[in-house]
């Protein structure tokens, strides 16, 4: 039944055993890396980290960059940079990596979740308008939710796999309710929406440079921004809110990137256009393959989106079609994934205040992730 799907992946890769999703590392890494040794600043003093905010900033046409250790660290700085107090509420999506509740928790806030649709596997503008109308009232100029007595303070959909939410649709509303807009965009580098980079619609936006990112630092994140006060906010607060070598304003955080997994992403960043390209002939690829398979459906997002296809997944009609699936790809040695636990259902935010999620509750169990490596042997 799956067997198009099995000869496209084994044609595309080749090998004995066929990861999910691995690195693509060489000479130039090895290079600018060993430009930070030789130099002897390995550590958060040194050119590369500042250097790399530059290049992603230009790359996605923001005014700033802060580079830190991890996704999860920037997605916790950039709701403090907009105002997120303890006892709010941020309202993000049940669907997502546990980065994106934690990230609210560390805050004092609490997740508040609301549908994805089935396109993209991201927040529903539908779903949130929906939730909106039906808690919230602003009063003198704050977004209360009526239900718990607590300001909204925040909205952090997130680009799941890299496909656009309704991204235009969710900032108007963000707008009109007073709410910050945070996009989560840890797997969305090089991702777009009617030709803008996302990351770039809220105040700020998040990406992720984890060892299977589209690129990596190995371990760090990125915080874009037009803001001034928001990037300077973000910065100070991940460099130990120092007013100078001995003295700081506030208990902040030690979230800097080193300069060494700064010149790791400073190379990868060389190489990503060509990355983008090898993912779009892969999805192309499996979008001949899985089309010849029935019950089985490729997941590309929205009309006006451009995905990285950083991972590539298809929808099956049935869990037993999903189970199948992944089974056989077991036994032939071909990795894949199923996606996360909802958050609403996980132990940490089962008691958290949900919307109606009846598309997530739909899709969470028939969602498969392909391997989706910009390696290939056939190009």
């Amino acid at each position: 039944m799956f067997e198009p799907i099995f000869h496209c992946i084994e044609h595309h890769f080749g090998g004995d055993r066929v990861g999910l999703h691995e690195p693509v590392l060489g000479d130039v890494e090895k290079r600018y890396l060993n430009q930070v040794i030789d130099s002897g600043f390995v550590s958060t003093a040194g050119e590369m980290v500042g250097q790399f905010e530059r290049d992603v900033a230009h790359r996605v046409g923001s005014k700033h960059a802060v580079a830190v250790v991890n996704g999860t660290a920037a997605l916790q700085l950039s709701l403090l940079a907009c105002g997120v107090l303890p006892g709010d509420e941020v309202v993000t999506q049940s669907l997502t990596f546990i980065a994106t509740s934690n990230a609210i928790h560390q805050c004092g806030a609490s997740p508040v979740f609301v549908d994805v649709t089935s396109e993209n596997l991201g927040m529903s503008a539908a779903a949130l308008l929906r939730w909106l109308q039906e808690n919230v009232e602003v009063v003198d100029g704050l977004p209360i939710n009526h239900s718990t007595g607590k300001v909204v303070r925040a909205c952090m959909p997130m680009h799941t796999f890299g496909m656009s939410v309704e991204i235009d649709a969710i900032q108007e509303m963000c707008r009109d309710y007073g709410i910050a807009l945070v996009e989560d965009s840890a797997e969305a580098l090089g991702a777009s929406f009617k030709g803008r980079s996302l990351g770039t619609f809220g105040q700020c936006g998040v990406f992720s440079f984890n060892g299977n990112k589209l690129i990596t630092t190995g371990g760090g994140g990125m915080i874009v921004t037009d803001c001034d006060v928001i990037a300077a906010k973000t910065k100070h607060l991940s460099t130990t809110a120092k007013i100078d070598a001995y003295r700081h304003d506030v208990a902040a955080f030690n979230y800097r990137m080193p300069n060494l997994n700064a010149a790791l992403g400073c190379a990868q960043l060389t190489r990503i256009d060509d990355l983008l390209e090898r993912k779009r002939n892969l999805a192309k690829a499996y979008e001949i393959a899985i089309g010849q398979v029935d019950g089985v459906e490729l997941l590309v997002g929205l009309p006006d989106g451009r995905s990285n296809n950083w991972l590539l997944n298809v929808l099956c009609d049935s869990v037993e079609i999903k189970e199948s699936l992944s089974s056989q790809a077991q036994q032939r040695n071909i990795q894949t994934r199923s996606v996360w636990q909802l958050l609403h259902q996980s132990a940490p935010y089962r008691h958290c205040q949900t919307g109606e999620l009846r598309v997530c509750e739909s899709v969470a169990d028939r969602v498969l992730s392909l391997p989706s490596m910009p390696t290939s042997v056939s190009q």
